[in-house]
C-alpha cells in the first residue's frame, strides 16, 4: 500500500481485508509521507499550503494503528536519507 492508506476514512476495514488476505507470515509493505517540517517545507515550495482534506493520518500514525490491529511491526526504512529528517517512511509488517 504505496501512499495510499492516509487517505482512506475507514482504516480498520481495510486493515481487516488485508489480515484476511495475507497467508500466515504474509508481509504487508506500507509507505507514506512523515508530514515533519521538512516534508511541510517541501510542499509549500512546490505551491501547497497544508496537507488538504484527503489526508486523514499519517505514516506516523499508521504504523500504531496496524500494530494495534494486530499486525507485527517488523521494521521502518526512512527514505531518502535515515541520517536527515524523512519525507517518507517504509514500514514492513507481518500477519503473525
Amino acid at each position: 500500500a504505496a501512499d495510499v492508506l492516509e487517505h482512506l476514512e475507514n482504516l480498520p476495514t481495510y486493515l481487516s481485508k488485508f489480515a484476511n488476505i495475507l497467508k500466515p507470515a504474509g508481509k504487508l509493505l506500507v509507505s507514506g509521507p512523515t508530514e515533519n517540517l521538512l516534508y511541510k517545507l517541501g510542499r509549500v515550495a512546490a505551491g501547497f499550503h497544508g496537507k488538504g482534506d484527503y489526508h486523514h493520518t499519517n505514516v506516523n500514525r499508521l504504523i500504531e494503528d496496524i500494530t494495534a490491529h494486530g499486525f507485527r511491526h517488523v521494521r521502518t526504512v526512512p527514505i531518502p536519507f535515515p541520517i536527515l529528517p524523512s519525507l517518507f517512511k517504509v514500514c514492513e509488517f507481518s500477519s503473525e
